[in-house]
């Protein structure tokens, strides 16, 4: 358990609207506005905070401990939902219209479906803050909601940072109906430029593979009205891959084959299971630097697994391969989750109560499945 707990190291911009006494949010309504928020990923309603901070909508959701932050080049329409004064306008004050959306989107799962008890949190801000221009700095991670998951996206290294996913018996047996759709890798046009990549790394040229992170096969699971294959199309922008060598990659594989089919077996009572994936970039660094884009290649990616007992209590698996991992029996690859937030600055389950927090992640299990 990491004892302090931080929220990605933004300067917060607060101020007071002359007439209202208002704080600033960022945005043409006040705090305490009641909002939708229109994104290319999907609609977010809430309320506006009374605090925001320098490029981000932060809004707090229905039935969320913490607000959800949005990148404001991300949003393409955001209105009052009440009637609400305009920042510097008198009571009664019509707040502005914002301009309709120019097509609609996608409605997006709500966040807390990809994720249980708190999306991951930056704990070490300094291994992903960094300059894509000189004078120009930045935290570093960008968050993005997909119909299926959820990414934080590490900028400097052009790769996920975490992804987030909720798998259930329900996605299973859609995809064990659907063929897998191509896989079509393109640049994330979400992500600001100085963060994207295309698709010039592949293994005939660095020997290291595209490796989904929110898994291709799993993401067939996940349609969209008129689109059934929009969680595959989004599973393979290039947010969601990190280059993996081949020995790792096989091993990788067998793990996500263990959290695909535990949902179907018959004899576990587990039918949902909550995934957080990633690499680990030792002290924020790339094992090695790969391609035009310099895109960063860790030296290792992790897998938390986790999921609820009978008694409703929650428990967790951490997983670390190596990318020179080799081996069939996956219980060698089993870490502590204190062990993987060490090594990733990122803090899971922060939402969790501290004692049982304290306890799941600081326990060594040895079994995959199992109560020890």
């Amino acid at each position: 358990m990491l004892l302090f707990r931080f929220r990605l190291s933004l300067a917060l911009v607060v101020a007071v609207a002359a007439a209202v006494g208002a704080a600033e949010t960022g945005t043409p309504f006040p705090a305490g506005t009641k909002v939708e928020v229109t994104t290319p990923s999907g609609t977010v309603a809430g309320v506006l905070e009374d605090r925001t901070t320098a490029g981000w909508v932060m809004v707090r959701e229905p039935g969320r401990p913490g607000p959800t932050a949005i990148p404001e080049r991300s949003v393409s329409f955001l209105r009052p939902t009440a009637p609400a004064a305009a920042p510097g306008a008198r009571a009664g004050q019509a707040a502005p219209k914002a301009p309709a959306p120019k097509s609609p989107t996608p409605k997006t799962p709500a966040s807390e479906e990809h994720f249980i008890f708190g999306q991951p949190r930056v704990t070490k801000p300094e291994r992903f803050a960094f300059s894509p221009t000189p004078g120009n700095p930045v935290e570093g991670v960008t968050v993005l909601k997909r119909h299926a998951f959820t990414v934080g996206h590490y900028d400097k290294h052009k790769t996920p940072a975490w992804v987030a996913m909720r798998w259930t018996r329900a996605e299973y047996d859609v995809s064990e109906s659907r063929p897998n759709h191509p896989r079509t890798f393109q640049a994330d046009p979400e992500l600001p430029g100085y963060a994207q990549t295309g698709k010039d790394y592949d293994h005939a040229h660095t020997k290291y593979q595209r490796g989904h992170m929110a898994r291709h096969e799993d993401l067939s699971g996940f349609g969209a009205p008129g689109d059934p294959f929009l969680g595959t199309k989004q599973g393979c922008l290039m947010s969601n891959i990190v280059p993996q060598l081949q020995k790792g990659h096989t091993v990788w594989g067998r793990l996500e084959d263990e959290h695909r089919e535990i949902v179907a077996r018959p004899n576990t009572a587990i039918k949902t299971v909550w995934l957080i994936s990633g690499p680990v970039f030792r002290g924020g660094e790339a094992e090695q630097v790969i391609g035009p884009d310099r895109v960063g290649a860790p030296e290792a990616v992790f897998k938390v697994i986790a999921w609820k007992k009978p008694d409703g209590t929650l428990t967790a698996r951490g997983y670390v391969v190596r990318q020179d991992a080799t081996g069939t029996n996956l219980k060698v690859f089993l870490r502590t989750i204190d062990d993987i937030e060490a090594v990733t600055g990122l803090d899971f389950f922060p939402d969790l109560d501290d004692a049982t927090e304290d306890a799941l992640e600081a326990k060594m299990f040895t079994t995959l499945w199992g109560d020890d």
